[in-house]
């Protein structure tokens, strides 16, 4: 009777440890790519927005909901570019150094999620990283109406100032040191 148990024992382990290892495979395909990429997705496309200013639709809605806590979304052109620098660095990395993503995860995070998972991983934090360098690295330039505006304030100012002091503004600039 003892050895039947144990036998029954051993296949309960075995299937413990297969529930077991299942649900890590859903969590680390959850964490990878539920929740890390569309928020890598969502805040590169806001970021590289702000500097690239693609001209797209508004049809485009990419949207995370935490009920009670915050909701995050990225629209139109924001999506774009979101999933555009997601996709290229995605492949980059795989295509340059794939197989040794997941030793690297390992070693620098201490977890283990496996070498698609781990792409997932390293190509969200990568993502966000490097549109938040090109926003910082990257002038804010003005819009073309934008610009159109800060030209007709500055013929404004001008004239006032001819108008006010009888001096050529031109001249003005020539004289300040910068």
């Amino acid at each position: 009777m003892p050895v039947h148990g144990a036998k029954v024992g051993v296949s309960s382990l075995r299937a413990l440890a297969d529930g077991q290892e299942s649900l890590a495979t859903a969590v680390k395909f959850i964490f990878s790519w539920v929740i890390l990429l569309p928020i890598a997705v969502i805040v590169t496309g806001k970021l590289l927005n702000q500097r690239m200013k693609l001209q797209a639709g508004s049809g485009q809605l990419f949207r995370i909901p935490a009920s009670g806590l915050l909701t995050i979304q990225a629209t139109g052109a924001e999506v774009i570019l979101g999933f555009a620098c997601y996709l290229i660095l995605l492949l980059g990395i795989g295509a340059l150094v794939g197989a040794h993503v997941e030793i690297w995860v390992k070693q620098q995070f201490g977890i283990e999620p496996g070498q698609f998972y781990a792409l997932g991983f390293v190509t969200s934090l990568g993502s966000v990283a490097l549109s938040f360098a090109i926003f910082l690295m990257t002038k804010n330039r003005p819009s073309e109406a934008q610009e159109q505006r800060l030209k007709r304030h500055d013929k404004i100012v001008d004239a006032l100032t001819e108008r006010q002091t009888g001096i050529d503004p031109k001249t003005l600039n020539k004289d300040i040191e910068p």
